[in-house]
């Protein structure tokens, strides 16, 4: 299998402090699921990571776009 390079944002929407824990949580659950993989993550930037490895492409490319979450913001409890 070829190595294939991608490169995740995440960036924190509207929500303040929730927001940017969301954003935070979000880019850590994909370099967590990188690393399972065995493939190759490197910090490039504050809310950016590199990620390389076999297929590593083909498996993330649907993951573009807006996430959300609905939850009691951890700022409130």
């Amino acid at each position: 299998m070829e190595s294939q390079t991608v490169y995740i944002e995440t960036r924190a929407g509207t929500g303040g402090d929730e927001a940017s824990l969301w954003a935070n949580e979000l880019l850590r659950m994909y370099a967590r699921y990188a690393n399972k993989k065995n493939w190759k993550v490197y910090e490039i930037d504050t809310g950016v990571i590199k990620v390389n490895g076999p297929s590593a492409f083909n498996e993330l490319k649907n993951e573009a776009g807006v996430h959300r979450v609905q939850r009691v913001p951890a700022t409130e409890r």
